[in-house]
């Protein structure tokens, strides 16, 4: 099977008493912050901002991508005219910009991951050797807030304002 590229998210609450209290008033939301269609909004943010990345060759994310080598960059101009960084035959970049290129994990009480099932984006996701690191997915703060949006959305009413989402890549 293909290495998925994984992100996961995990929340963390904070809180007084008071907002405890009250979100256990909400219990049936708060024990499921990623239903109610949460995961899906999440799922469509993080493939949206991976096909910026491409878009922008990395720039969208706060780490433009490194140029191509200058005889990579000689042979694939005149193999590939006029693709991109990270684009050869488009293959990997329509499985990553397409929502079907990618899966949301059946989520636990506090975590979801988004999986991308192309297995060369794995590769240039972490870097490693002569192969730098050109990830199309990086937990940008604004994303982060952008999730977290989501969660407040879909637990309604019950004011999460100590709702602070973690991101790691596993």
């Amino acid at each position: 099977m293909a290495e998925e590229v994984k992100i996961e998210f995990d929340l963390t609450m904070t809180g007084d008493d008071v907002l405890l209290n009250g979100m256990r008033t909400a219990a049936d939301r708060i024990k499921k912050p990623f239903g109610r269609g949460v995961i899906d909004k999440i799922h469509r943010e993080v493939v949206a901002d991976a096909g910026e990345a491409f878009k922008t060759e990395g720039k969208s994310t706060g780490q433009g991508w490194k140029p191509l080598s200058p005889v990579y960059a000689a042979w694939k101009e005149a193999n590939f005219p006029g693709r991109p960084i990270l684009v050869r035959t488009q293959e990997m970049r329509e499985d990553v910009v397409a929502l079907a290129g990618s899966r949301a994990s059946t989520p636990t009480r506090l975590k979801a991951q988004v999986l991308f099932r192309n297995r060369i984006l794995s590769y240039h996701q972490r870097g490693g050797g002569k192969l730098p690191k050109r990830p199309a997915v990086v937990a940008t703060k604004d994303l982060a807030n952008r999730i977290a949006g989501h969660v407040r959305d879909g637990i309604t009413g019950v004011g999460l304002q100590g709702v602070k989402p973690l991101f790691h890549e596993t």
